[in-house]
């Protein structure tokens, strides 16, 4: 599954984490209608959490794949900050 980034960067400010947590309801209402993006209410409503699922899923922080998982493989090709010292 290939993850939008374009989308998911216009639709949460660029990931700024401050711009984010501080989304009132109406952001709430705009990305829930957001066909660009995978919505979820629950993840929506959690705030700033998106911004740290994303980094996590795109391979930006550790732990969303398995080492078996050829994504796995395909982020370490890339040299993320948290492989470089392990």
């Amino acid at each position: 599954m290939e993850i939008n980034q374009t989308g998911f960067r216009a639709a949460y400010d660029g990931f700024d984490v401050s711009t984010v947590a501080a989304y009132d309801q109406a952001d709430r209402t705009r990305l829930l209608s957001d066909a660009g993006i995978i919505r979820n209410r629950l993840k929506v409503d959690a705030g700033g959490e998106i911004t740290g699922e994303f980094l996590m899923s795109i391979g930006y922080l550790p732990g969303a794949h398995a080492k078996e998982c050829p994504i796995h493989a395909e982020i370490l090709r890339h040299r993320p900050m948290w492989a470089q010292n392990s």
